[in-house]
């Protein structure tokens, strides 16, 4: 999980700051009770374009997370696609449904511009940390090798290393 948690982690940073109640476990815990009793387990669609909000689902209850997580990319159209795959994959990655989370990032990547270097990496080695998670080292490093050259394209050294 580990190795998932880093690429994430350097994405999640690039994409936008995280606001504060992202990191208040205890405000995270009190929405997810609220959503439940409310009855709302499927939790709110999420908008295109907030992988916070995202991310705030996903922290939440990954399996909500995951829901609203499809929900949101079934209509998402083009650049919309990839967050909403960003989203898919961290939160199947969290219930260590990792064959999906894989094919969630490979299309989150491929919804990237092809110009997007950086960010192509970044979700390749996502995919790939996803197949190692479930012990398949040979399709992680056929996954791993056009994230090295997207890395190697946008020129960043520390992702590049990553």
């Amino acid at each position: 999980m580990l190795l998932l948690l880093l690429p994430i982690l350097q994405y999640g940073a690039s994409v936008t700051a995280l606001p504060p109640e992202v990191l208040d476990r205890k405000a995270l815990e009190a929405k997810r009770r609220a959503r439940e009793s409310a009855g709302a387990v499927d939790g709110p669609i999420i908008p295109p374009g907030r992988p916070a909000g995202c991310m705030n689902e996903m922290e939440a209850s990954p399996a909500a997370g995951a829901v609203a997580a499809q929900k949101a990319l079934d209509r998402a159209v083009g650049e919309e696609r990839a967050r909403a795959g960003l989203c898919l994959g961290v939160a199947l990655g969290a219930l260590e449904r990792w064959d999906e989370a894989q094919n969630a990032f490979l299309r989150a990547r491929d919804a990237v511009p092809a110009t997007h270097f950086a960010s192509r990496a970044r979700l390749g080695a996502m995919a790939a940390s996803a197949a190692l998670a479930r012990g398949e080292a040979a399709t992680a490093l056929t996954i791993l090798e056009p994230a090295q050259v997207d890395a190697k394209s946008a020129q960043d050294n520390s992702l590049l290393g990553s």
